[in-house]
């Protein structure tokens, strides 16, 4: 084979790879123009094959033809493989929106469960519906109680549908135990209350911190959680009759009403410190004695 034969026959290889770099990479202008050269420069080797052919010449197109083959062929598996993994791609992509979508639907379920659990519970027990006024509480129905056991009885009764929500409560106190004298029937009301509250609006799984300390003839209860809160506004409006704020959730609203109206029976004070995103603060004063 002359030079200038296999000159043009590296040209015409050339070509052909641009044909297939360009198919690869969806580049349509650059495979149709390396295809003409291609096409072009293997009409310029078959005219020089016809006028001047010899047996070595046959012989180097038969193995350019059969090599031709071969690229054709790789060219075919490769894209069939290029077809399987994109089929793959899009069932992977289907089968972890449908695994998502599940797992929504799964905790929209947990949720509407906890929360009617919740309804029925305070539906089972009237005293959760009756709102004390002011200065109820009468000394017949005081006894010295340990307010330390009647919280962490409060949460242990609680805790199943905390453990629902995924609402994790500590109790926290310096000393294992402060009396009080009070109902311990209305101080595990007013407990109740506001742990229900709290794990009715975390929306979230989080924490529920319990503190209680004695300083004085007082004690201090701070009931503080980390879930979405409120605004300053609608806080200063949460111990209102049937009020619920932006965050409304079924239920009869009377919750931290009946607590305001149990601290205010024993001549205690509370309040609410909240902001969005950090979380509500229920924080009672009442006196020992």
């Amino acid at each position: 084979m002359t030079t200038y034969k296999k000159i043009i026959l590296l040209a015409a290889l050339l070509g052909y790879v641009g044909v297939l770099y360009g198919y690869f990479m969806d580049n349509s202008l650059f495979m149709m123009i390396s295809a003409m050269v291609y096409g072009v420069l293997l009409l310029v080797f078959a005219l020089l094959k016809y006028t001047g052919e010899t047996p070595e010449t046959r012989k180097t197109m038969e193995e350019l033809r059969e090599e031709k083959q071969i690229l054709e062929a790789k060219v075919e598996t490769l894209t069939e493989e290029k077809e399987r993994y994109a089929k793959a791609m899009e069932e992977a992509v289907l089968q972890k929106e449908q695994a998502a979508e599940q797992e929504r639907q799964r905790a929209e379920q947990e949720r509407q469960k906890a929360e009617q659990a919740l309804e029925e519970a305070a539906q089972k027990s009237e005293e959760w519906m009756t709102i004390l006024p002011p200065g109820e509480a009468t000394e017949e129905k005081r006894e010295t109680i340990d307010i330390i056991q009647i919280a962490r009885q409060t949460v242990e009764e609680l805790k199943p549908f905390a453990q629902k929500v995924h609402l994790e409560i500590q109790i926290s106190a310096p000393e294992e135990s402060i009396l009080v004298k009070a109902d311990p029937s209305r101080i595990r009301i007013m407990f109740r209350n506001i742990i229900d509250n709290s794990i009715k609006y975390m929306n979230r799984a989080g924490r529920l911190v319990i503190t209680i300390s004695n300083l004085g003839d007082d004690i201090f209860i701070v009931l503080k959680d980390n879930g979405n809160g409120l605004p300053e506004k609608e806080t200063e409006h949460i111990f209102e009759l049937n009020y619920q704020g932006s965050n409304r959730i079924s239920g009869n609203g009377l919750g931290l009403t009946q607590a305001k109206a149990i601290v205010n029976s024993y001549g205690g004070t509370i309040y609410a410190k909240s902001n969005v995103g950090k979380g509500m603060g229920i924080y009672v004063q009442l006196p020992t004695d």
